[in-house]
């Protein structure tokens, strides 16, 4: 016998090998997963700027700078808090 006929299952001569149920949800769930990416792609290609000169019309991205107290101690040098 030859390799190439050992190492495919057996099948009949009259149509192609049923899948199981969990070949079935892999191939599901890859398609499924595929079809998410592309998605995905497509909606990323269209959000963003294609050249240099798109991306200088959108505004700049700043960060708003909180500005904190500073810290003031009250209580006078040698005494404890809430004496």
């Amino acid at each position: 016998m030859s390799d190439a006929t050992t190492s495919q299952p057996p099948r009949d001569e009259d149509g192609p090998i049923e899948k199981s149920k969990a070949a079935l949800k892999k191939e599901a769930k890859r398609a499924e997963k595929n079809a998410k990416f592309a998605a995905k792609s497509a909606a990323k290609a269209a959000t963003e700027p294609k050249d240099k000169k798109d991306k200088a019309a959108l505004p700049p991205k700043t960060k708003t700078k909180v500005e904190e107290p500073e810290l003031v101690h009250k209580t006078p040098p040698g005494e404890k808090k809430g004496d």
